[in-house]
């Protein structure tokens, strides 16, 4: 990993892509491969517009496509990975990326499941931001190395199977996306006249606003976990407001809270 010869393939440049190349080309020659025309927008000396043969020929390929793109793009770059080299995915799911990676991958690379936890709007710095690793392919020297520069860089590093993760972000991530979407379709908006409390349920409607549809789809499609949170979620739902009506039509009958 401190070689002066490494360089790293990015398949897939956008508003992800874009933010982790600009992190790594301050250290290391990054080549971009990316289907849309986002790709020429590419200015940085260390970061260089490449085929997808190119990229993912470099010795660490990192993989930021969304997870319904994964699996056919495993399928292809298969036989362009060079010996040894450190395949890594930044999916928000992980279970099944690590299945179609150790399914799809040739055995002589290595493989690492990962996932940061901020996104474009997270800043510029990386200090004091999370990043989840589960390794799958990897010796543990070099699951070390990978943690101890990430640590260096000021990310804190949290390791875990890819499982384990799943579960975590079905409680928390799919909430998050859940809670931001539905009020937006209920057209909740910033006023002038509001509360701490209310501009931070704001935050979580553009933070849910400003991630992709397709993000959302993907966590509902392939996160194992999300169908047990979404019924929760959907029972909770009609149960608090079947109570909340229930109460109401009590007061307005004057068998709670009535006024003396």
């Amino acid at each position: 990993m401190t070689s002066p010869r490494l360089s790293i393939g990015l398949v897939g440049y956008g508003r992800f892509g874009k933010l982790l190349a600009g992190h790594l080309a301050r250290h290391v020659p990054v080549s971009v491969f990316d289907t849309k025309r986002e790709q020429r927008a590419v200015t940085s000396e260390k970061i260089s517009r490449s085929s997808l043969r190119e990229a993912a020929a470099c010795p660490v390929v990192i993989l930021a496509v969304p997870v319904s793109a994964l699996r056919p793009l495993l399928l292809q770059i298969a036989p362009m990975l060079i010996n040894n080299a450190l395949v890594i995915d930044v999916c928000a799911v992980k279970a099944a990326p690590a299945e179609w990676m150790n399914a799809f991958l040739p055995p002589n690379v290595f493989l690492l499941g990962s996932h940061p936890l901020f996104g474009p709007k997270g800043g510029t710095s990386l200090r004091g931001q999370s990043i989840v690793l589960c390794p799958l392919r990897l010796p543990a020297q070099l699951m070390r190395r990978i943690s101890a520069l990430l640590r260096r860089r000021g990310l804190r590093v949290i390791t875990m199977t890819p499982r384990a993760h799943d579960r975590a972000m079905a409680q928390s991530l799919l909430i998050t996306q859940y809670v931001g979407r539905y009020l937006r379709v209920a057209g909740v908006k910033r006023s002038n006249l509001t509360t701490p409390t209310f501009n931070q349920l704001c935050n979580i409607i553009e933070v849910a606003k400003s991630d992709s549809c397709q993000m959302f789809d993907d966590l509902l499609k392939f996160n194992p976990y999300t169908d047990r949170v979404m019924k929760k979620l959907e029972r909770a739902h009609r149960d608090f407001l079947s109570s909340t009506f229930r109460r109401k039509r009590a007061r307005h009958n004057g068998v709670v809270g009535t006024p003396r």
